[in-house]
């Protein structure tokens, strides 16, 4: 349960028991440890209440201490991969290729641990990881060869469908990549669009209804 990874600190450092900021902090945490963001909001808003200097110092630095603390018991260390299956491997690995990803390498995948890992029978397939040049995020693709792939929604489902429905990049040139990316029989969903002045996003279509988002920063 998410409230029993938090930790109450008795004392904020530097402090002792009877600050005024660790009483005020305490009563709303150990009422609503079950509900540890609204506690942590509750608590930071009774902490401005304190009007000394040395407050708000000790305030600022208690809270600190227990959001690490609840950081600190994360169960994942990062996002891995993404995975997409998909009938036409080679296309699929040409598209993201031409978007910039890198291809790592292929196998094929079979035998018991892997039926047991999927939970079906007599699994056979191909794999090909990519990952992004910064390193950090990988697309694993995954063709089925036993037992024959299903589609669950239409191939060109709407953006509103329920499900993954897209993953987004960071691009340095958004109107250099939809070009590349047309080349491989992808088009746009919706329009190439501004938003304010931060960013210059759309969504793209490619082979097999997949669709990836695109963001250049601007500035």
């Amino acid at each position: 349960m998410a409230g029993t990874a938090l930790q109450h600190v008795d004392t904020p450092p530097g402090g002792s028991p009877a600050d005024p900021i660790a009483d005020s902090l305490a009563a709303p945490i150990a009422a609503s440890i079950a509900d540890p963001l609204d506690a942590l909001v509750g608590a930071v808003r009774r902490v401005i209440g304190i009007r000394t200097d040395w407050g708000r110092t000790a305030a600022s630095s208690y809270t600190r201490e227990f959001v690490y603390q609840r950081r600190s018991t994360t169960m994942i260390k990062r996002m891995d991969n993404v995975l997409v299956v998909v009938d036409d491997l080679a296309a699929v690995i040409a598209f993201f290729v031409e978007l910039g990803m890198e291809l790592e390498g292929r196998t094929t995948v079979e035998g018991e641990s892997v039926d047991q890992l999927v939970g079906l029978d007599g699994v056979r397939a191909d794999i090909a990881m990519l990952r992004t040049p910064d390193g950090h995020g990988r697309v694993e693709l995954t063709r089925f060869h036993t037992p024959t792939a299903i589609s669950a929604e239409p191939k060109d489902a709407p953006l509103n469908t329920l499900g993954i429905r897209r993953m987004m990049f960071a691009v340095d040139d958004i109107e250099e990549v939809v070009a590349r990316l047309r080349n491989h029989g992808a088009e746009l969903v919706g329009e190439l669009v501004r938003y304010e002045n931060s960013y210059r996003l759309c969504n793209v279509r490619g082979p097999e209804g997949i669709v990836v988002a695109l963001a250049e920063q601007l500035g």
